[in-house]
């Protein structure tokens, strides 16, 4: 048996979540409502916890923060560009998030993905340095707080000038667990120069592979001032967490990064996944947020944001369902 998969990073989200559930039960009987979380972010749709548009979520992100991206239906675009990121528009967890490197990679994503949906074509943004920023701010209050910090490493390997693609991940154990999902992406008998680096993986997604990295320790006063002034430019979002990439941590600071995606409610501090991360510092962590996540929804209440209805609650559930 593998004992590393017995650490907190690899436990199943619902063995994770199960006593922040307990907690989410608590806050709702307070409130009086199951549904008490869509206040929280008053311009996402659900708050952003059960279903949202990450379209439309990113539509009201200023354009500078983007990368150039189209709502499209998988029976109605031809891509002539590559390469580029598709991924549904609703959708969690990176499923079928794909990076798209030419019209056969396209045909075979179009083959294996429902056609009932729609998806979103997205720029790749060829940059090293991919972090996700957790930021939210109380209504009441003028500033916000970054409280979680991750940095993203990417699955890669490198070569040893004998050994085998194959071979390597092999060795490793976070690519043993993608190899059967990626032998078709790489010519497996291949090797690799000595030194030679190969990034198995470009999507930044724990399941996939991703090492999370604590970086909570490096955010600092100019960081939390380039995401105050980004976030208070969203109408109505007061809690989630940025998915960006840029140059160095350094560009991040100075606001030179492009928004891959925000999460509203929904969203983790994704630092608790680091390699050995303390148990119990995680679930403080979790529910601290969750603290705030209410916390933001009862003051928002106050300001006129309503709660919504049980049955418009359960409509939105089921519509969740049919897109996971």
């Amino acid at each position: 048996m593998n004992w590393r998969k017995l650490q907190f990073e690899h436990w199943p989200w619902k063995v994770v979540y199960f006593p922040v559930f307990l907690k989410y039960l608590w806050y709702s009987l307070l409130e009086r409502n199951l549904f008490y979380f869509y206040a929280t972010n008053p311009s996402i749709e659900t708050g952003g916890l059960l279903i949202e548009s990450k379209y439309h979520i990113l539509e009201k992100i200023p354009k500078t923060y983007l990368p150039a991206m189209k709502l499209v239906s998988l029976d109605k675009i031809k891509l002539t560009k590559f390469p580029i990121i598709i991924k549904p528009n609703y959708g969690e967890r990176g499923s079928s998030v794909e990076k798209i490197r030419n019209t056969k990679e396209f045909e075979s994503y179009q083959k294996n993905n429902p056609h009932d949906r729609n998806y979103i074509i997205q720029e790749y943004i060829d940059l090293p340095f991919e972090a996700g920023v957790f930021y939210y701010r109380l209504p009441s209050e003028k500033k916000g707080r970054i409280s979680s910090l991750v940095i993203k490493e990417f699955l890669t390997i490198t070569g040893d000038g004998t050994s085998t693609i194959k071979q390597l991940m092999q060795q490793d154990f976070r690519a043993q667990e993608q190899l059967l999902r990626l032998q078709d992406k790489f010519d497996m008998n291949t090797v690799l120069f000595k030194g030679e680096q190969l990034q198995l993986e470009p999507i930044g997604n724990h399941c996939r592979g991703t090492t999370f990295l604590d970086g909570t320790s490096q955010i600092t006063k100019k960081l939390g001032e380039t995401f105050d002034e980004l976030a208070q430019q969203i109408e109505g979002f007061y809690y989630g967490r940025f998915d960006v990439r840029a140059k160095s941590f350094e560009a991040l600071e100075r606001g030179e990064f492009k928004v891959l995606e925000l999460n509203g409610a929904k969203a983790e501090p994704a630092h608790i996944y680091q390699p050995q991360y303390p148990v119990f510092k995680a679930y403080q962590s979790l529910f601290f947020h969750w603290k705030m996540m209410r916390k933001i929804a009862r003051e928002n209440k106050k300001s006129g944001v309503t709660y919504p209805s049980i049955k418009e609650g359960i409509q939105d559930y089921k519509k969740y369902k049919r897109f996971h």
